[in-house]
């Protein structure tokens, strides 16, 4: 029986994604690019994020989704996007579209 309860749940998380829903790729491509990880982590390009030859360079922070809210950890700092109705994410004047 515990095996049959531990089957359906891990059916039930694999049928529902079992994550925030917000993984994968999101770019706007006149400012960047984000790339969600079902591990709280989130890769950043662009966005302020280039070296000292003005390269782009991947930068990773952590991130946080509650409903349509997340909210990227990175430098000590807060970044907040919402989740439109399309499924892109909403950054004040920009907005990412998923890949």
């Amino acid at each position: 029986m515990k095996k049959l309860i531990l089957v359906l749940a891990v059916s039930l998380l694999a049928a529902c994604g079992g994550g925030s829903g917000v993984e994968g790729a999101y770019i706007e491509p006149m400012i960047g690019s984000f790339t969600f990880k079902s591990n709280g982590k989130v890769d950043m390009i662009g966005m302020g994020t280039y070296d000292e030859n003005k390269n782009k360079v991947v930068k990773e922070a952590s991130y946080k989704a509650e409903g349509n809210k997340i909210t990227i950890f990175v430098d000590g700092k807060e970044l907040v996007l919402m989740r439109d109705n399309d499924g892109s994410l909403n950054l004040g004047n920009a907005k990412f579209l998923k890949q």
